[in-house]
């Protein structure tokens, strides 16, 4: 009679709520899953590059060695495909200017030979018609200019003027003017002083005339001139050499500025000199905004490309062949900046539409040619 009750008792005890039972089969199959896991912070993608931003654009490249073993650097890009540029050879005593279509043979415009092979320091285009200026010492030792034409389309070349100038030449695309059939340049002044000079000559040859102005100026968008080209604080004077009229822009004291008839960059000296900032405004002070400093700095020397772009350089790294540069594109329209090339060496040129730069070294060298107007 006892046995029963036991019985019971021992029944009731091996019974679990049904609500417990549920829970603690929640608890082991929440042991048996795997830890959650923190959240992990994004990959740092880093800054936008050409093609995140402009999809379409893409730069072309040219070998910078020739068939010949010449080595070719541009010096005016005119479309896509074609480009006129000085091959050098290895031994540097020859160069030659050459126009340089696809994958043609290059066409050969002009020959310099010599240890005393004179300098190209500025070139210009007018329809099918190239000009350029050739700056050396003469048979005497004396300084002197040449202005040279070339018809592209029969790569004929001869010489317009032979002149007794010291150039001003800055590396920009305003260097060589053709207009209103003259082909023009700025100069130091003759004979002394600290004027300046335009020297001009009819696009088909002819006597070289001077004109003189009170102070130094260098040529940018015609009809203007800048005294921009003395790279010193304070103000800046356009002069419009067609109507005479003159425009100031203020700086300040510890203000560099550098003008065309639209667009000013300011270099501004800090501490004494010891660092700068970079940044661009109107030439009425409008829209100033910075865009660089002493470690992100610009490399074109024409303010504003296409009134659009600025282009500035950063170091990336040394390596035996020097400094490999990153390479940006500042959109001043969106004030957006983008990643070109991490790897670009010192040698930057542009020209109208066009910028281009180099990468490798040696028979590696590369040249990356961008067409601006794709990114409008």
């Amino acid at each position: 009679m006892t046995d029963a009750p036991s019985q019971r008792h021992r029944h009731r005890a091996s019974r679990l709520p049904a609500g417990l039972v549920l829970a603690l089969i929640v608890v082991a199959v929440a042991l048996a899953l795997p830890l959650p896991r923190p959240d992990s912070p994004a990959p740092d993608q880093g800054p936008p590059r050409l093609g995140d931003v402009w999809p379409s654009a893409q730069a072309i490249t040219l070998p910078s060695v020739l068939a010949d073993g010449y080595l070719y650097q541009p010096l005016l890009v005119l479309d896509a495909a074609t480009s006129v540029g000085l091959a050098t050879s290895p031994d540097l005593l020859t160069a030659r200017i050459v126009l340089r279509s696809g994958d043609a043979a290059p066409r050969d415009l002009r020959v310099l030979r010599g240890q005393q092979r004179p300098t190209v320091a500025a070139v210009s285009m007018a329809g099918d018609q190239l000009f350029w200026l050739e700056t050396g010492e003469g048979n005497h030792g004396a300084r002197e200019t040449n202005v040279w034409r070339a018809d592209l389309s029969t790569g004929q070349a001869r010489r317009l003027a032979t002149d007794a100038s010291d150039v001003l030449y800055f590396d920009s695309e305003y260097d060589l003017q053709i207009a209103d059939g003259q082909v023009r340049w700025a100069a130091l002044a003759t004979g002394g002083g600290s004027g300046g000079e335009i020297r001009s000559v009819p696009v088909n040859g002819g006597s070289v005339s001077v004109r003189r102005l009170d102070r130094l100026y260098g040529l940018t968008a015609w009809p203007w001139a800048t005294t921009s080209a003395n790279s010193q604080p304070g103000d800046v004077e356009l002069l419009n050499l067609t109507t005479g009229e003159r425009r100031t822009v203020d700086a300040g004291p510890n203000e560099i500025l550098t003008c065309s008839p639209t667009w000013c960059r300011v270099t501004t000296l800090v501490n004494q000199g010891q660092s700068l900032t970079y940044e661009v405004e109107h030439v009425d002070g409008r829209d100033r905004r910075r865009i660089g400093d002493t470690a992100l700095t610009p490399l074109n020397i024409d303010v504003a490309l296409l009134d659009r772009f600025e282009v500035l350089a950063s170091v990336a790294s040394a390596n035996a062949a020097g400094y490999a540069q990153r390479l940006w594109l500042h959109d001043l329209t969106t004030d957006r900046v983008v990643i070109l090339d991490e790897t670009a060496n010192a040698s930057v040129g542009s020209r109208g539409a066009y910028l281009w730069w180099s990468t490798g070294d040696n028979e590696a060298l590369v040249w990356h040619v961008l067409d601006l107007r794709e990114l409008a």
